[in-house]
């Protein structure tokens, strides 16, 4: 063997026994921060996941999720994988501005039929007025900025079809116009999915006008930035080389005092949990992270309760609604597990809000549990 063989074969040797000895040595990592999701520990060694593969596909992926300098590496294939002209990174495109986003396509139209029905029947069960919107994405409203070849589903046809299939005894909000009037502004984070306080307060605004309660001047509000270093969903699927959002909150200047009670009991008198700035889902700062039911009682003039049902989408908006209703609950779908309509129904709600993106709504399948008949209707 030639002596130029040795100077790649030795370095090559050194760099796979030092990313094997690392392991043995440095501790299993459970969760990502960066990408947001849990990774593979070392699988169990049984004989039945030997046999059937199993152990050797968990195996390969433990082997993946857990080499040394994993944030570094999944960067690097980011990079690598744009410069080689991929068109997208786990289904986000890189868009103008620095803007990623995610492509809407996929809609499973036997679930969209399926949700279509559920809501028309959930509002012949309840007795009260019924308000649904649907949220488009910021790949609805900066789809300018999407590269040429991306394909996208249009987000407009598909909450307009989705409005007009619903029964009259739902009352549809459309915030679509607003967003994309304010389209040049910072209405939807740049490296996550969900919206900005500023562009739900656009939405809140034309929400409060077809439910007829007062919309909320920017003049009554004080902006406080709360983080410059949020990396969302978005940045999580590539490690993309992105300039970090702001997360933005705003108090009202006389605001009218409330307490807040989580589903397992925790009582509060704000409704944001300060310690999710420290970590990766900073967004989650809102609405003390995801609860099934969040109740907010205040001492608003009115009597009225409002009961609105969720993505997380709902909870940088929520603190608007607090002065105009003196009762609120907002209720996760996902992890109310009972008869979602009675369980609705017993909370004797005067309005229920229904809200939703359309990506989410889209891909939700635990809407369909408002179609299910209460056991007395």
């Amino acid at each position: 063997m030639k002596k130029s063989d040795w100077i790649i074969i030795i370095p090559f040797l050194m760099f796979i026994f030092t990313f094997g000895l690392l392991y043995f040595v440095l501790p299993d990592i459970e969760f990502s921060e960066t990408e947001n999701k849990y990774l593979q520990q070392f699988p169990k060694v049984t004989f039945k996941n030997i046999f059937n593969g199993d152990f050797e596909s968990d195996f390969e992926t433990y082997l993946s999720d857990q080499i040394a300098g994993r944030d570094m590496w999944v960067a690097s294939n980011t990079v690598l994988l744009s410069a080689s002209g991929k068109k997208d990174i786990n289904g986000v495109y890189m868009g103008d501005n620095g803007y990623l986003l995610e492509v809407f396509d996929n809609i499973d139209m036997d679930r969209y039929h399926k949700q279509i029905s559920a809501l028309n029947k959930f509002s012949s069960y309840v007795d009260v007025p019924v308000y649904f919107t649907i949220v488009p994405n910021s790949v609805s409203i900066h789809e300018d900025k999407l590269p040429e070849f991306a394909v996208n589903y249009s987000q407009d046809k598909y909450i307009s079809e989705f409005y007009s299939a619903l029964s009259s005894e739902i009352t549809t909000i459309d915030v679509s116009t607003v967003l994309k009037e304010h389209s040049d502004e910072y209405i939807f984070y740049r490296t996550d999915h969900h919206w900005t306080t500023y562009g739900s307060l656009l939405a809140f605004n034309k929400i409060a006008e077809v439910m007829n309660i007062e919309p909320v001047q920017e003049s009554d509000l004080i902006s406080v930035d709360v983080s410059s270093e949020f990396l969302g969903t978005f940045f999580s699927k590539g490690n993309f080389i992105v300039e970090s959002d702001i997360i933005t909150r705003y108090d009202f200047k006389e605001p009218v005092s409330f307490t807040v009670t989580l589903d397992d009991g925790t009582v509060s008198e704000t409704l944001y949990d300060e310690s999710y700035l420290a970590k990766k889902d900073k967004y989650a700062y809102f609405a003390h992270g995801n609860p099934a039911h969040l109740t907010v009682k205040s001492e608003s003039e009115s009597e009225k309760t409002l009961v609105i049902v969720k993505d997380s989408y709902a909870h940088c908006m929520l603190p608007f609604f607090v002065s105009q209703y003196s009762e609120i609950h907002m209720l996760d779908p996902r992890y109310i597990k009972t008869n979602l309509t009675e369980y609705i129904k017993a909370l004797e709600p005067d309005e229920i809000l229904i809200l939703y993106n359309a990506k989410t709504l889209s891909d939700d399948v635990n809407f369909t549990r408002l179609g299910t008949a209460p056991t007395e209707k």
